[in-house]
Parts: structure tokens; sequence; C-alpha cells
């Protein structure tokens, strides 16, 4: 996951930060969605001058005012809001776990010539399977929970 080593906000961007993790990498992350619809953050949209006024600390972000959000929640926005092909996270899913399209096909909820469309780009993926396989990336027991034995004798991969 990594450890944030600094934070700034960005000026050209309203509520969004650029986080700098431990291993170099440098992210913008846009916090609007957290701030316009989490209770506890839309104080920001009443005084966003305090939004400047946030530091590292103990393993996320801390707030002026108090507020903090972690690193691991930082990560998560930040790998929703980068921008990947659905090609390209069918076939991180697929090679990681080792799936045929079949059993990708069927953790997805699609048929495996559905599967094969998105993958040569030829259909377009709602946005909220991509989530579905961010998270099956992030937390394998997503995967696990949807894929049962009609799954496993579908064969693996070689």
């Amino acid at each position: 996951m990594g450890t944030i080593v600094s934070a700034e906000v960005m000026f050209h961007a309203p509520f969004t930060i650029l986080v700098i993790w431990g291993e170099g990498e440098n992210v913008n992350v846009d916090l609007s969605g957290l701030i316009a619809y989490d209770p506890t953050f839309v104080v920001f949209t009443q005084n966003p001058s305090a939004f400047h006024d946030l530091a590292v600390s103990d393993g996320g972000i801390e707030w002026g005012n108090g507020l903090k959000i972690s690193s691991e929640c930082l990560r998560v926005m930040a790998d929703e809001q980068q921008a990947v092909s659905a090609a390209d996270l069918l076939w991180r899913l697929q090679s990681r776990f080792e799936l045929t399209n079949g059993q990708l096909a069927h953790a997805l909820g699609y048929q495996e010539s559905q599967i094969k469309n998105f993958k040569s780009g030829r259909a377009q993926m709602s946005h909220a399977v991509l989530v579905t396989i961010r998270a099956m990336l992030r937390e394998p027991h997503i995967l696990y929970a949807r894929m049962g034995l009609s799954a496993m004798k579908m064969g693996r991969r070689r």
C-alpha cells in the first residue's frame, strides 16, 4: 500500500491533493466527491480555505480542523480515478488469478463472448463492473465468493 511522504493541495483543481508515496509515486487525488457527499467532510464546502490546512499524520492526512483520511482510503480513491482501459483491467484480473475467459465471465456475470468483446474494445464495460474488477484485484475474496464449484469445473488457464 505504501506510506504517504507528503501531500499538497492542487490550486488548479478544487479539492484535489497531490499525494507523494514512499515509493516515489506521485498521484493526484480528487476529494470533491467525498466533500460533496460525506456529511463529515461537507464542512469544506462551507470553508474551502480550511482544505488547504493539511499535513501528513499517522499514515494518512489530517486537516487543521481535525478531520483525517487514511492512506488506504486515499489509495482506493486514487486507483478508482486512474484512467485504465476495461481490457487492461480484465487482463490484470485474468492473469493474476489464472482465469479462463469462461471463469472471468462467470465471476462478472457475463457470457464468454461478451468478455471477448470487452477485451477487443468492441463493447464498453459499465463503470460499476470496472469498480467491481478493481475491488476483486484489491480484495481477492470478492472474486472467490463469486466463483463457486461451477467455475472450478471450467478448469484453470494454462
